[in-house]
């Protein structure tokens, strides 16, 4: 009687690992779904010139963080542009709102790097310098706050959503590849065949590349 080879505990691994990869590209798409919509939000914001609400929802979209993610740098060079807007309309609560959500996207997403490091050290010495500044400040100019709105409103953006799919795709092709190598790597006898899973360790590795090289041009 013909016996059922058992899978390695090296083969159970690897379809453990890719499990675990299809998680990490669903969650990642939530993030840019999610990173999207908020930045969609700040848009909107601008547009009908409210900068307190397009700060907070660009806040919200820096928080929304992902390696790569094409919103998330969108969303930092939106509170840099909103903080030196407001101060320059003599508003410094806006200016101090927009730096502290630089300083607080970067702090609360942190993990081996710290995202954005260069703009959170810029936005805690901004903090500083207005903290120390005298209560008393000049008539905020509301008209010069509404050109500069009005100007990041028609800014060109240099993200294009087909970055975030790229992202996306990449996580997905990198997972599929790692779930049909893994399933075809466990050969007769329990005998590792890493021939049998090369077409989707080829794939795997695309996805792996696709992904760093939106990381890396982002």
């Amino acid at each position: 009687m013909a016996t059922t080879a058992r899978p390695t505990a090296t083969a159970r691994a690897l379809v453990a690992l890719s499990v675990g990869l299809t998680v990490l590209g669903l969650a990642t798409a939530r993030v840019i779904v999610e990173g999207e919509r908020e930045l969609a939000r700040s848009n909107a914001a601008l547009a009908a010139r409210e900068p307190l609400d397009a700060i907070v929802h660009a806040r919200r979209a820096a928080g929304w963080y992902a390696p790569g993610a094409p919103h998330v740098s969108v969303a930092y060079d939106r509170l840099l542009a909103l903080a030196e807007a407001a101060e320059a309309s003599r508003r410094p609560e806006l200016a101090l709102l927009a730096w502290r959500s630089i300083r607080q996207a970067s702090s609360t997403t942190r993990w081996v790097v710290a995202p954005h490091r260069a703009q959170r050290q810029r936005a805690e010495r901004e903090i500083a310098r207005l903290s120390a500044l005298q209560p008393r400040q000049a008539a905020p100019d509301e008209e010069v706050l509404a050109a500069r709105l009005a100007e990041l409103t028609h800014r060109p953006s240099r993200r294009h959503p087909a970055w975030s799919v790229a992202l996306v795709a990449s996580f997905a092709l990198a997972a599929a590849g790692f779930a049909v190598g893994s399933r075809r790597v466990a050969g007769a006898g329990g005998r590792l065949d890493w021939r049998a899973a090369r077409g989707g360790l080829v794939l795997t590795a695309l996805g792996a590349a696709g992904w760093l090289f939106v990381v890396w041009r982002g």
